[in-house]
């Protein structure tokens, strides 16, 4: 039902809170207060304010009907995927769509407050002002937007030129952006696969290799937190001698498995186990 799984798989985005989504909520039940914490972090503090502002933050004058949008806010802000809260993807569709519901609310009270033209620019320069704030907040991705077949094709030159240096029968982890580009291999597998188990591309049941000869590792388009979580794996991998970088491309690393005598495992997912620990330890 769940991929393969015996849970949903987006259970794991909420795993500070507990492993199974039953202890989640018994979690969440238990220690309402560090779910307070959470909630009022900084970074959940911005996300909120990158969802009003545009509005003016007129959705505020209307807190019953911007209460609508609470239970989807909170999935996002407790996620630990942060592509939730980036207003790039349909995560924010439905809080979005049910703040705006509450600015029009707050707009025909203040019409009932004020004389209409009046409420019309208070509305008005709050749009604006919040509008210029959102925009000197974060970078509009607009080059992006108006050329993105151009970035596209050049990046997809630089991405094949980089596969080329990975034999045809290795073993290769790769994010996701460059997976499609290896689709015809038997040991192409997504990123952090298998050093750490992903479910959501790489269900249960699936075969592992024993170990990985080589890395590509993109991080654009990730979030920062993704981005920093698996730069910070790679970083591991590297330091316990187990892939050396090859090449670094813009956003794209190239790693290869060194001629090290550790068991193979340890260049897949046994890497963390203690027979791998120990032997890299006794080197």
């Amino acid at each position: 039902m769940f991929n393969g799984q015996s849970q949903s798989v987006f259970a794991s985005r909420f795993d500070r809170y507990g492993a199974t989504p039953g202890d989640i909520l018994r979690s969440i039940f238990l220690r309402p207060d560090r779910v307070v914490l959470d909630l009022f972090h900084s970074e959940n503090l911005h996300y909120l304010a990158l969802v009003l502002a545009p509005l003016g933050m007129l959705p505020l004058l209307s807190p019953l009907h911007a209460a609508l949008a609470l239970p989807a806010l909170t999935l996002n802000m407790l996620s630990n995927y942060d592509a939730q809260r980036s207003l790039l993807f349909h995560y924010d569709a439905l809080p979005v769509a049910l703040v705006s519901y509450a600015c029009l609310d707050a707009a025909i009270m203040l019409r009932g407050w004020w004389k209409p033209r009046v409420a019309f620019v208070v509305c008005a320069l709050c749009i604006i002002c919040g509008a210029c704030w959102t925009v000197a907040a974060v970078p509009l991705r607009i080059q992006d937007a108006l050329f993105p077949a151009v970035r596209d094709v050049e990046w997809s030159y630089v991405r094949r030129y980089i596969l080329t240096y990975i034999p045809r029968d290795a073993a290769v982890s790769v994010s996701p952006a460059l997976h499609p580009h290896l689709m015809h291999r038997t040991q192409a597998f997504v990123f952090p696969n298998p050093f750490v188990r992903i479910h959501y591309v790489n269900p249960a049941g699936a075969p592992q290799p024993p170990s990985i000869d080589w890395i590509v590792h993109d991080y654009y388009g990730m979030g920062r937190a993704t981005a920093n979580r698996e730069r910070e794996l790679l970083s591991d991998l590297e330091r316990r001698k187990l892939f050396v970088p090859v090449m670094r491309v813009g956003t794209i690393t190239l790693m290869k498995r060194t001629d090290s005598s550790l068991p193979a495992s340890c260049f897949g997912a046994g890497w963390q186990s203690v027979d791998c620990l120990s032997a890299y330890q006794n080197r």
